[in-house]
């Protein structure tokens, strides 16, 4: 499987509907179903259980996920170690931050950062800070409101 593979796993998780994975992963619902149909006949196992309002992991999907974040986070701390040994600025930066900042604030900000490093890679993730709050880990800068 590839980390992007894993990616989508792990956003079904977090979310909890394929819709909602969809929305966030900017993929059609069809197509998110197909891929996690291929992904559960190439391990033989269903890593979810599709319920009428959301998705449940089964217990060789934690399995099958725990794998699937260390991945992910194993290649975002190969792709970080890299940069810092190369000359120029590049790498991934993951940004999570609320919808009215990435409307707004964020595009001149990401222009002119996009302008100064070119070869960095931009992650963005725009929603609500509350569904953002969930997920704070998984982003190098995160930019939401505060809990009340």
């Amino acid at each position: 499987m590839k980390v992007d593979d894993y990616k989508l796993l792990v956003t079904i998780k977090r979310v909890g509907t394929i819709r909602g994975a969809a929305k966030e992963l900017l993929i059609s619902q069809p197509a998110i179903s197909l891929r996690l149909k291929q992904i559960e006949e190439q391990w033989g196992e269903k890593i979810f259980i599709r319920t009428h309002k959301n998705i449940l992991v089964t217990p060789v999907g934690e399995k099958i996920l725990a794998f699937g974040e260390e991945m992910i986070m194993g290649e975002r701390k190969l792709l970080d170690d890299i940069s810092l040994v190369s000359k120029s600025v590049n790498g991934m930066l993951s940004l999570g931050v609320s919808s009215v900042v990435g409307q707004y604030l964020l595009p001149e900000i990401l222009e002119s950062y996009i302008n100064k490093y070119p070869d960095v890679k931009i992650e963005l993730v725009t929603g609500l800070s509350q569904s953002l709050r969930a997920s704070i880990s998984d982003f190098h800068i995160s930019i939401i409101r505060a809990r009340k």
